[in-house]
């Protein structure tokens, strides 16, 4: 007879598990951050087809997948060793090797935020000249340039969402674990998404859904955008 050893304790532990998913604009394509083979790579799937191949070999983890609308590129958000210091790669439609897009120092840290619909713009935030509050920035994929939108002040803020006109922009303010706010700035002003951003509260999940005007009254600003809020 054959003896086989008991099975150990760590094969129990070696799960597949999918961290992140995007699918293309045409719904033909889809896109998925797994283990399957042994370390965290892109994954993807030619749709109806659900048989998986790998669509980009690196062996790091990803913070976020996302296809340009025309199906030119992709971009993904990597870090390094398990940081958590996440920079924004692109890579070719049909997959290959991530290439450094917008990225920097090892201790900086990228994180993507909108991506523009004609795919010619990059907005996202930086630790880079600002590690204690971030800026928030835009990257023109067209002439290079990059432009700074929004200096943090006061408090960590980050840029969570983006008009599909790209001229209104939500900002979350994070002072605690318990506290954070939001505003919405639209040109020079600024309004708030609490009748009283004093109060303790905390905001998040943010989206606006539709274009917002070069005017807008505070009462209607509020009215486009999802708010979960705990008061």
């Amino acid at each position: 007879m054959i003896k086989f050893p008991k099975p150990t304790v760590e094969q129990f532990f070696r799960t597949y598990v999918i961290t992140d998913f995007t699918v293309s604009v045409d719904e033909k394509h889809l896109l998925f951050s797994s283990n399957m083979d042994g370390k965290m790579n892109l994954w993807g799937m030619d749709l109806p087809n659900t048989a998986p191949y790998l669509f980009a070999h690196h062996d790091e983890s990803v913070n976020f997948i996302k296809f340009d609308p025309n199906n030119h590129y992709v971009l993904a958000g990597y870090d390094k060793d398990g940081d958590e210091n996440y920079q924004i790669y692109a890579l070719p439609s049909e997959g290959g090797l991530p290439q450094p897009f917008i990225t920097g120092e090892s201790e900086e840290k990228y994180y993507f935020t909108h991506l523009s619909e004609d795919g010619e713009r990059v907005y996202y935030m930086t630790s880079k000249d600002n590690p204690s509050f971030l800026n928030a920035r835009m990257r023109n994929l067209v002439d290079g340039k990059d432009i700074l939108i929004h200096e943090g002040e006061i408090s960590p803020t980050e840029l969570a969402a983006v008009s599909e006109d790209e001229t209104a922009f939500v900002y979350l303010r994070m002072f605690a674990n318990t506290y954070s706010i939001g505003f919405v700035q639209v040109g020079e002003e600024n309004y708030p998404l609490t009748p009283d951003p004093e109060k303790v509260h905390v905001t998040f999940e943010l989206h606006l859904l539709t274009k917002i005007p070069f005017i807008l009254s505070r009462i209607m600003i509020v009215n486009i955008i999802i708010l979960l809020s705990l008061i």
